[in-house]
């Protein structure tokens, strides 16, 4: 493995998701909320666009991270998405920005699919895999520190627009970073069709107990937050009573929080990297849900966004490590896709319901609610990670995804 090739790769996804960050909590959620006073029946339907068209691009990047490599794929999704981010600054009424969403969500997927897949391209051992699965996650979970930050002070001193501006730019930065990067030839296997490869992907994933358990945990996760990125602006403006930067000081906060919870997972006990550890994360998720969603006192929804990022800080990276160690390396990519699609597939499913459940019940009992629903999912699915955990054997304790003691820390910078 080249440490030059890991530091850019590293770099590049850190800058990318900066702008990344800063366009969805700040832009995108501030142009619909905040400059168009859009309502949920207008906010629901452009998360909604974006969801699907994420699916979408998503199943298509797997195949394709499969067939080439994600750093071709990168390449060419960021070269895609600047004209698409960019095209969200004509927009002027929710109906015209549902449009630009189909568009943005379509060409965000292929860069997601291949950051996501990139480790076992870079390296071959095991225990290195683990320690660039730790890096990129732990640059990815510091973008949100920055991101929703750089999204507040572009809107405080500038315009709402130049949000979206700054995303282009850490894309084209983002892709020029990885030019130089060189990634090794992995196992291939034969063609069979986009489609039918689509659907290998989702039918390993469906049998495997370990992919299957991993996956449905991981949508279970994803559809808390399809439900809050519909609820959070309207939560943010009618119930905390506050402006359009909080959401981006306060994410911020939940981005340090991610950072800390991956710096701190090789820390704990050996317990929290299996699978039951990856079911117990989950209800202590659904319990920082509550402590974020239970107020209305903007202190109070600061630290519980501060707690509930540390514990998806250690779930996310955990659950990637555990998912590629039980993935064969010349499916990687689909299988990535797969995961991806169920994510995307778990934000989008309750817009369905959720206007009409928060327009009945009220956008804070709606929040509260699905706080107890992720953790009754956590704690349904614990037998089954223990009964999966005697068959299945762990990645070594020095082997976890997470920054420990000895690895170098990730500087923004480089």
């Amino acid at each position: 493995m080249s440490d030059r090739n890991v530091r850019l790769v590293v770099l590049s996804r850190f800058v990318s998701r900066v702008g990344g960050e800063a366009a969805f909590f700040v832009g995108l959620w501030g142009k619909v909320a905040f400059e168009m006073g859009g309502s949920l029946a207008d906010i629901a339907p452009v998360m909604a666009a974006l969801g699907v068209s994420t699916i979408a691009g998503s199943a298509i990047s797997g195949v394709l991270v499969d067939r080439y490599d994600p750093r071709r794929l990168l390449i060419v999704g960021e070269v895609f998405f600047v004209p698409a981010t960019l095209s969200i600054l004509v927009a002027e009424t929710p109906a015209q920005l549902v449009g630009f969403s189909l568009v943005l969500g379509f060409f965000s997927a292929p860069v997601f699919t291949a950051a996501a897949a990139f480790a076992p391209y870079l390296t071959a051992d095991n225990a290195e895999l683990e320690r660039v699965n730790s890096r990129l996650e732990s640059a990815a979970l510091a973008a949100v520190v920055f991101g929703p930050a750089f999204g507040a002070i572009a809107v405080r001193y500038a315009s709402l627009d130049w949000v979206f501006v700054l995303d282009a730019a850490t894309s084209v930065v983002g892709m020029l970073l990885v030019l130089p990067v060189r990634v090794r030839d992995v196992a291939r296997v034969e063609r069979s069709g986009a489609f039918g490869e689509i659907v290998s992907g989702l039918r390993l994933t469906y049998g495997l107990g370990v992919l299957r358990y991993l996956v449905i945990m991981s949508a279970a996760l994803w559809t808390v937050f399809g439900i809050f990125s519909a609820l959070e602006p309207v939560f943010f403006r009618d119930v905390v009573g506050t402006s359009i930067e909080s959401i981006g000081w306060v994410n911020t906060v939940f981005g340090v929080g991610l950072v800390a919870g991956a710096m701190a997972l090789p820390r704990l006990p050996r317990q929290v990297s299996t699978l039951r550890g990856i079911g117990v994360l989950v209800i202590l998720n659904g319990a920082a849900v509550l402590f974020y969603a239970g107020t209305n006192r903007l202190a109070v929804v600061v630290a519980g966004g501060l707690t509930w990022g540390v514990l998806i800080g250690a779930l996310i990276p955990l659950g990637r490590t555990l998912m590629q160690w039980n993935t064969p390396e010349e499916v990687v990519g689909r299988v990535t896709g797969s995961f991806q699609m169920h994510s995307q597939a778990g934000q989008l499913i309750p817009l369905i319901f959720v206007p009409w459940l928060a327009a009945t019940f009220g956008v804070q009992t709606v929040m509260v609610a699905t706080g107890v629903a992720l953790g009754l999912a956590g704690a349904i699915g614990v037998p089954i990670a223990r009964k999966l955990d005697r068959a299945v054997s762990p990645p070594p304790r020095d082997a976890v995804v997470g920054l420990g003691a000895a690895d170098e820390p990730i500087s923004p910078v480089g």
